[in-house]
């Protein structure tokens, strides 16, 4: 059964000697694929790769997924990004957004663009303007340090809400595939005006 084949390990991931067993156990066949989901904060993700690649686990067959926050500012994320290129070529690189695999998000371009009803009235010429509301029905619960030290800006509008903003504004894409929707959302991104310190203050 799938159950029968799942296994825990508990290990320190930024110790080559404790991944040392784990590798021998599992991935001693090296071409076994193997994805590396780092669900950790983003300070330890340069020393978790560095362990993976120092046992050998980084191979043409491994995957690194990351989650925001990817850093705390353009430079931390520069320094993130940077350690990940040393080690891994950039298909094998996921940095994911857990918002897009909401249902209604995932939807959102079929609904814009597969859809007859929709897509001939998706323009300035019907829209005025968009709104865009996050209503949590949770409060931050037991998240109350992390939220304390990032803040609702670095947690849900500079990942989460501009993605949504990019997929409610962006063009058509040339082909519904990976490449051409981020080429349409950089557009977007670029073609925003920059917010200056003190609307950011008065705004947040």
């Amino acid at each position: 059964s799938f159950a029968a084949r799942l296994h825990y390990a508990r290990v320190d991931a930024t110790s080559e000697a404790s991944l040392l067993p784990l590798r021998e156990k599992y991935f001693a066949d090296s071409n076994r694929d193997l994805i590396v989901y780092l669900a950790t904060p983003p300070t330890i993700f340069a020393p978790v790769c560095q362990s993976l690649w120092a046992v050998g686990l980084v191979r043409p067959t491994t995957r690194i997924v990351v989650e925001k926050p990817l850093g705390e500012d353009l430079e931390s994320f520069r320094s993130i990004n940077a350690s990940l290129s040393d080690l891994f070529k950039e298909e094998q690189v996921y940095r994911i957004d857990h918002y897009l695999g909401k249902e209604t998000v995932q939807n959102l371009l079929a609904m814009r663009f597969a859809n007859s009803l929709f897509e001939p009235l998706w323009n300035n010429n019907y829209i005025d303007h968009v709104q865009i509301t996050v209503a949590e029905t949770v409060g931050i619960e037991g998240r109350w340090e992390f939220y304390d030290e990032a803040g609702a800006m670095r947690d849900m509008v500079q990942n989460h809400l501009l993605q949504l903003l990019c997929l409610v504004t962006m063009e058509p894409p040339a082909r519904i595939e990976a490449r051409s929707i981020h080429d349409e959302k950089l557009k977007v991104l670029r073609a925003l005006k920059p917010m200056s310190s003190s609307e950011v203050r008065e705004n947040t």
